[in-house]
């Protein structure tokens, strides 16, 4: 059985602050994390540095990234090129899967965030072509305040049938973990297999405290403005790791 953070930035995301290096040594550091997928925003770079080197960590990864949509954030994994962003969902959705990925909506409908909302994942999922590729919804997300929108976002999943995942949207190396997704296997094929056919289940850390995630976040960034990211890994948020339950 694997654990996937399937949603975590590194600095080739604008506003991310950990380097490559440093999420594969963090995520690493688990006993229980078995897989990450390198998210960032609307760049692939960072998951095929990510690619390259995790034989080094021994910890598996799936390129991915959080593509900016005219209407909202999209995770897509299982892709080796960039997608273009701020096209419609739909035709977003088609590009990612000429690549043969799949998708994941990211934090949907959360306050706050560029987050798609119900009316345009249920368009997109009338479109059979579309709905082949749009596999699950991000029905926890550890960065986000407002806990509704994660409930909100669980209660969509359960009525469309699709995946449920879990992610940190890391942008420090201690979220890294603060969400993940329980699948059937171990390796990246297995996870995909789990993701298309909804046998996924989620599980989250220790809540975050807002304001230690906003003070962390503005420290290290600003540090990484002036040129002085450390690449040294910070305690880790323990994981609450609950068993999934079925899968059926």
């Amino acid at each position: 059985m694997g654990l996937a953070d399937l949603h975590i930035h590194t600095t080739w995301s604008v506003d991310g602050t950990c380097s490559v290096a440093e999420v594969l040594q963090q995520a690493a550091g688990f006993t229980s994390l078995t897989m990450v997928a390198i998210t960032d925003h609307d760049e692939i770079r960072g998951a095929l540095e990510a690619m390259e080197l995790a034989p080094n960590y021994g910890i598996d990864v799936v390129p991915g990234m959080e593509i900016t949509t005219a209407e909202g954030h999209l995770l897509a994994l299982y892709i080796d090129s960039p997608v273009p962003s701020h096209r419609p969902l739909m035709e977003t959705l088609l590009r990612v899967g000429e690549q043969g990925g799949i998708c994941i909506a990211a934090h949907p409908m959360a306050l706050g965030l560029s987050s798609l909302n119900a009316r345009s994942i249920l368009a997109a999922l009338d479109d059979p072509d579309a709905a082949r590729v749009l596999v699950g919804i991000e029905s926890f997300n550890a960065g986000i305040v407002i806990e509704r929108s994660n409930r909100k976002a669980h209660q969509l999943a359960s009525r469309l049938h699709l995946a449920q995942v879990g992610g940190s949207d890391a942008h420090v190396s201690w979220m890294i973990g603060s969400g993940a997704t329980w699948f059937p296997g171990s390796a990246p094929a297995d996870l995909r297999n789990a993701l298309e056919n909804g046998k996924t289940c989620v599980t989250a850390g220790q809540p975050v405290n807002p304001v230690r995630m906003m003070g962390s976040w503005l420290s290290r960034y600003t540090l990484r403005r002036l040129g002085g990211i450390t690449g040294r890994p910070e305690p880790q948020m323990p994981l609450q790791i609950g068993r999934p339950g079925s899968w059926d």
